[in-house]
């Protein structure tokens, strides 16, 4: 699965956002645990009326995997914006390694804030990082396994194209909408945040339910 250019720019973007959003928190992402994260802003993307590319999200053996956020997170390390970190091999061979933003990317981070489409996405990056913090990073993968649209393609092999954000079918957007209806009675200060808690309570509690035993998904092994 190849990703054009204009995707991994569009990436780059989320990548910043997810790593200066963990970064806050003291939290580096690895390969697959940056996957999740920005999977999960694109889940709930259109609560911020934004959608996430036209071509994203992929089923894959760690779960949902865009090639162009790995291609992103390559460019920005190879421009310096991204450090790399803990570079260690796993049992099948493979290299782990963890990212964080580097000086120059923190400052690249906060001068993007001030243009208002990528301020959007590091207001959704915030947002998901706030929620992952209040159930445990250790959460994240649990989170994304519980996601609906995920859960509706689980077992039905690699490769299939994930659209959390379609509002039709058994979809976040689906979801998010049903919340935000059942809130409507809040105010609006406060609606934005209540239908995001309510949502992350939702993957929370289906996560928990699925796990006597801490069984692992149907279509992976493990993964951070």
């Amino acid at each position: 699965m190849a990703a054009d250019t204009s995707l991994v720019t569009i990436r780059m973007r989320d990548v910043v956002a997810s790593l200066w959003a963990a970064g806050q928190r003291g939290e580096s992402l690895n390969r697959i645990r940056l996957q999740k994260f920005v999977y999960l802003m694109d889940a709930v993307a259109t609560l911020f009326r934004l959608l996430p590319p036209s071509e994203g999200h992929y089923t894959f053996k760690y779960g949902p995997f865009d090639p162009a956020v790995q291609n992103a997170v390559d460019c920005l390390a190879f421009r310096g914006l991204v450090k790399i970190l803990n570079l260690k091999r796993g049992d099948e061979g493979t290299l782990s390694v963890d990212y964080t933003l580097t000086e120059a990317g923190q400052s690249w981070a906060r001068e993007l804030a001030s243009v208002p489409v990528i301020a959007d996405r590091l207001t959704i990056a915030e947002a998901v990082a706030l929620r992952v913090s209040r159930l445990g990073w250790r959460r994240l993968r649990e989170l994304v396994y519980a996601e609906p649209t995920f859960v509706s393609l689980a077992g039905t092999g690699y490769g299939r194209r994930l659209h959390p954000e379609q509002g039709k079918g058994v979809t976040s957007a689906r979801l998010l909408e049903i919340i935000s209806a059942a809130t409507s009675r809040a105010s609006s200060e406060t609606r934005h945040d209540l239908t995001l808690d309510l949502y992350f309570g939702f993957l929370h509690d289906y996560a928990h339910r699925q796990k006597p035993g801490r069984r692992v998904h149907p279509m992976h092994g493990g993964g951070a």
